[in-house]
């Protein structure tokens, strides 16, 4: 199953570890065997974040081993690569819909609303 639920997803756990063992190691190849698994279900990332954690921690994962190699791409890279493969109706995420840090993804915290007699 490719989503998470009270356990997490076994497909998105085996992309997670490859991206870490990539990271520690060094090696290119398994980051892109872990590249090419998140990209294969991103068109479902985009959909469900709240169901994909574990993948969305795999891509942050991929995401610091490019940075640390100085081969960092924008993390909607993937996610526009599945909106454009589908070909239909699935509209950007707003920024900041999911966040992850530290290994926790999560939603991002709603925007302060200010009220106008506060502005000024």
């Amino acid at each position: 199953d490719l989503f998470d639920k009270a356990t997490p997803s076994a497909s998105g756990s085996a992309a997670l570890a490859l991206a870490r063992l990539a990271r520690k190691t060094g090696d290119g190849a398994l980051a892109r065997e872990a590249r090419e698994a998140v990209e294969e279900v991103s068109w479902l990332m985009v959909r469900s974040p709240h169901g994909t954690e574990s993948w969305f921690l795999a891509l942050e994962e991929l995401l610091a081993f490019e940075r640390e190699r100085g081969e960092a791409r924008p993390a909607d890279d993937v996610l526009g690569a599945a909106r454009a493969a589908a070909g239909h109706a699935i509209l950007p995420a707003p920024p900041g819909n999911v966040v992850c840090e530290d290994g926790v993804c999560g939603p991002a915290p709603a925007s302060p609303v200010r009220n106008r007699d506060e502005e000024g």
